[in-house]
């Protein structure tokens, strides 16, 4: 009886590590820089940990996280909206095959409704990732 629950946790954690996501993000082939690591590198270490553990989350829940953690944009690609007190960090991704979750790009939102601008950059980078497989993984941890 041991033996068989046992067997059976093991058969639950071989089955969570093969649907294990990963977290790639785009890397723009011109330059082989990720806009989003860049972003989140500069931030203060409290803001880095807020975004790491949403990613994490993002990942434990196979790419989907509803609100008020995401929400749609455009097409595939979804936001990842990350407060701290005032400031409103936003990371656009969007889930690729081979169960990646793919990290666009990044910013600071400091207006009511998302810039234009911020929605063509990240629409650049999904369709450099889609047409040029431009994209890396990140680490492990998914720190950057």
């Amino acid at each position: 009886m041991v033996a068989a629950a046992a067997g059976e946790r093991l058969t639950i954690i071989l089955y969570m590590i093969l649907l294990e996501y990963e977290v790639w993000t785009h890397v723009v082939h011109r330059t082989g820089r990720s806009q989003v690591i860049e972003y989140v590198r500069r931030l203060p270490k409290r803001d880095r940990a807020k975004i790491h553990t949403y990613i994490r989350m993002l990942r434990e829940r196979q790419g989907y996280l509803g609100e008020p953690y995401a929400r749609h944009i455009i097409g595939s690609i979804r936001e990842l909206r990350v407060d701290f007190g005032r400031t409103r960090h936003r990371v656009f991704f969007f889930t690729h095959i081979k169960r990646r979750i793919v990290l666009l790009s990044a910013f600071t939102k400091d207006t009511p409704k998302t810039p234009v601008r911020e929605i063509e950059r990240a629409q650049d980078a999904f369709q450099d990732v889609i047409n040029n497989h431009a994209y890396e993984k990140a680490s492990e941890d998914g720190q950057f």
